[in-house]
Order: structure tokens, then sequence, then C-alpha cells
């Protein structure tokens, strides 16, 4: 069962996110990240979301206790923190 973390990040300068985004590199690979996605607003390329991929629910409960990362989500996503959504892939076509 692959698991899916889906957090949605609002910057003033997407190039500074990507950055610190990418220094957590090492970090998501010992919560147990398989691999991300980075999708970007084609008219808000400020508005960012990245979908983490996990191996199971654990590694995904991890990464999203883990207080590091409630504070970088939080301080990307000033003044409201949004919702970290966690789904279950059940069917695929591609």
């Amino acid at each position: 069962m692959s698991v899916y973390v889906i957090i949605p990040f609002h910057s003033a300068d997407y190039q500074e996110w990507k950055a610190i985004f990418d220094e957590y590199s090492k970090a998501r690979d010992a919560w147990g990240a398989e691999g991300y996605v980075v999708y970007r607003g084609l008219d808000e390329p400020n508005a960012v979301t990245v979908v983490h991929y996990f191996a199971d629910r654990e590694g995904a409960e991890r990464f999203i206790n883990d207080p590091s990362i409630r504070a970088a989500i939080a301080y990307w996503n000033t003044p409201k923190v949004p919702d970290i959504h966690v789904y279950e892939e059940v069917d695929r076509l591609f």
C-alpha cells in the first residue's frame, strides 16, 4: 500500500522555499519517504503543493508528527497552517 502526504505551501519567494525544501532531503529519507512531487500554480507560482510518497502509514505518520516538519510548514504558511492530508492509493491509471 502506498501512502501519500499532501501539503500545500505558500511563499513570497519560490526559489528560497525550494532551497530550504531541498535541505530536508536527508531528513525525508530518514522518515522513510520514497519520493515526492512538487506542483506549482500556473497563475500563482508561489502556491506550491508537495506530495510525499511513503511505503506505509507508519512512515507517513512519523513524518507528519515530527516537530521540525510542523515548524517548517507553519513558517511557510503563516498566518494559517494548512491541513495536511494523508491518503492511501487505491486505484491508478497511467
